[in-house]
């Protein structure tokens, strides 16, 4: 029981440790856009009563958004601002993660220092404090409920495993594969474990979809997360391979090379050491939770990895092997006869994390602010009145920041999302046509590369709009890059601030 205690403090502390350095990475300051700013829209629109996918359109499972919507209502009354909201609910997220990153190397391997050493390495990737910081990471909620899967399965807790694992399915679709795992894993125990797995799997998927069905809104979601998903990945060339992993690991975690490298090592001793343990009847089946998860979601990531945040599910199993081949180096050193200098070595490896990865964080400040983007749109919501429509497409900082509702459903059309509408809606054309019937005052227009019927919005839009404003934006991380975009007016409409905007280009 002490020992139980003991453990709790630990937890405790890596979390709370974890959530003051993220703080660091400044919610109040990082500026809204990219991805991120479509789940903040869709937090905002559920806390508003919206349905996911028949009121808003997204390609991803939905719980991640209810989670930032749960954090919007309970801290209203406080007063506290939408976004802020939903950035306190996935930072609180990230360092939960790097808490469960402690616990599952402790309860894998039983050595707290180590724990700490991979807790310390989850914690040193400044782009995920970023993207957290930044808005509603979605991924994050998946990762955290899959590890947490991994954590009940280590205690035979078969039932809440499968459940757990639904749960990062409804985050995002490929956290299905730690419920897998949790029934792989619980083969040798059939009726005890097994059946649980899939009798608490099949709970949390039926929850969801009976939910869908009881607001109407069961075919919209088999459209967008399903059906949609696979016709774009068979029809549309995905990113994948080594080299491309290889690019997206340059850009989003440039500083953290030095672990990319070494869990290879840590990966591979590790493997060795579980398939000989199996083989002598040392060990259960369930040591290989955790590397079956890796390897299930890098062949997933291998045919297809679009950014950054997809790699987001490697980073705690990259922390846990790294610490494992500290811990295997130190048992070499203990047949020395050395104990001392191995837990002197993982002393010296947990603070050399801390200073050089960790503790940089206190030193972040984001090239552009949120300060700064709200100036840029100052002459837009000067102008907006309760009852205008406005209309934004790919980065919906317009939306996020205004607090408003969009003129349409659809909020992005790359990957073939447009043509996958317009076969839905009977042709494009029909979507223009619902777009000029609402007649949205303003139209802030972005990310339109990879839509294939980008002739036909710009045509609407330079037939009824003239340039207003330009504002910038950006894509969240390391290496985030500013970029601006124009927000548009409906010709004919009077403007209090006409005067002001005749230096929009000088930005």
């Amino acid at each position: 029981m002490q020992e139980k205690e003991h453990n709790k403090w630990y937890v405790l502390g890596v979390f709370v440790f974890a959530l003051l350095v993220y703080l660091r990475f400044g919610p109040h300051e990082q500026p809204v856009g990219g991805d991120l700013s479509m789940w903040d829209y869709m937090a905002q629109s559920i806390a508003r009563g919206s349905v996911p996918y028949r009121d808003v359109v997204n390609i991803k499972t939905p719980l991640g958004a209810y989670i930032g919507a749960a954090a919007i209502w309970l801290l209203r009354p406080l007063d506290v601002r939408d976004l802020f909201a939903i950035r306190y609910a996935f930072l609180l997220q990230a360092a939960l993660v790097v808490a469960l990153t402690y616990l599952l190397f402790e309860v894998y391997w039983q050595r707290r220092l180590l724990g700490v050493l991979a807790a310390s390495i989850m914690l040193s990737y400044d782009s995920f404090g970023i993207w957290n910081a930044s808005g509603a990471q979605v991924k994050t909620t998946a990762l955290l409920f899959g590890l947490l899967s991994i954590y009940l399965l280590a205690k035979q807790k078969y039932f809440w495993a499968g459940f757990v694992g639904s749960l990062s399915f409804w985050a995002w679709q490929p956290g299905l594969l730690f419920a897998g795992v949790a029934g792989l894993c619980s083969l040798n125990s059939l009726k005890r474990g097994f059946v649980r797995v899939i009798l608490g799997t099949a709970l949390g998927v039926l929850l969801g979809v009976g939910y869908f069905f009881f607001v109407g809104a069961a075919r919209a979601f088999y459209d967008w997360c399903f059906s949609f998903n696979i016709s774009a990945n068979t029809s549309v060339a995905a990113a994948s391979g080594w080299a491309r992993l290889a690019t997206v690991i340059d850009k989003a975690y440039p500083d953290e090379w030095l672990f990319w490298w070494m869990f290879p090592v840590g990966f591979l001793v590790h493997l060795v050491d579980v398939v000989v343990k199996l083989r002598n009847k040392e060990a259960d089946i369930k040591l290989l939770a955790p590397t079956l998860a890796f390897v299930v979601y890098g062949l997933f990531t291998y045919f297809n990895l679009q950014s950054g945040p997809d790699a987001i599910f490697f980073l705690p199993f990259i922390a846990l092997y790294c610490a494992y081949l500290a811990m295997r180096l130190g048992s070499c050193i203990e047949r020395f006869k050395l104990p001392a200098v191995s837990i002197y070595l993982n002393c010296v490896l947990v603070l050399g994390v801390v200073t050089f990865f960790v503790l940089d964080a206190f030193g972040y400040n984001p090239a552009f602010t949120l300060d700064e983007q709200q100036q840029d749109y100052s002459l837009v919501f000067d102008e907006i009145s309760p009852m205008d429509k406005v209309y934004a497409h790919g980065s919906l900082d317009l939306l996020v920041l205004g607090g408003l509702v969009n003129a349409s459903k659809y909020i992005y059309f790359d990957r073939g999302k447009d043509v996958y509408a317009a076969k839905l809606e009977g042709g494009f054309d029909k979507i223009i046509g619902q777009l000029e019937a609402a007649r949205p005052r303003f139209v802030a227009l972005s990310k339109l590369e990879r839509v294939q019927h980008k002739d036909q919005l710009l045509a609407w839009l330079k037939s009824h709009y003239d340039p207003y404003v330009l504002v910038r934006s950006t894509n969240s991380g390391v290496r985030a890059s500013v970029y601006t975009y124009e927000v548009y007016v409906r010709r004919g409409m009077n403007l209090r601030n006409q005067g002001e905007n005749s230096d929009r280009d000088s930005r």
